[in-house]
């Protein structure tokens, strides 16, 4: 579960997800996954996977340079009509086998979300070995910036 304020965007999420915080500013909780890219004492750093309400990178403002897709085998990986081609390959994950991903889930390397390790998670699988290369590489370029 992730928490987070919903800012001025607010009013195009369900409204069986927004809460009011102590301020009464409105809290966005959803059911977020995310790939753990390093673990330090205490916390990990993660990138989330996110569809964007089934908008893959069509929907407006972001940057289909900062995302790639992030797929199972089955069905493996998909983009969507008028979806610019993202510049980074696809990620594949081999999930455990309750888990699955939905097909247009995207890995935004540009976001880090920091997670504390007394939150409770569920493991939904594991990237795949032949794309952890790329996952790594793709993170450590976008955190460093052009060289």
């Amino acid at each position: 579960m992730w928490h987070e304020s919903a800012g001025e965007n607010g009013t195009e999420l369900s409204t069986k997800s927004l809460y009011r915080g102590k301020y009464g500013q409105p809290i966005y909780s959803s059911i977020r996954r995310m790939v753990v890219v390093k673990t330090q004492n205490g916390c990990s750093l993660c990138l989330p996977i996110l569809t964007y309400r089934q908008r893959g990178t069509t929907k407006p403002g972001l940057d289909p340079s900062t995302h790639a897709i992030i797929y199972t085998p089955d069905p493996g990986p998909c983009r969507l009509r008028d979806e610019t081609r993202m510049t980074k390959k696809p990620i594949k994950v081999n999930p455990l086998p309750t888990q699955k991903l939905d097909p247009l889930s995207r890995i935004n390397f540009a976001k880090v979300y920091t997670v504390e390790h007394n939150v409770r998670v569920m493991p939904v699988g594991q990237v795949a070995e032949e794309s952890k290369y790329l996952l790594v590489t793709y993170w450590i370029n976008e955190m460093t910036g052009p060289q």
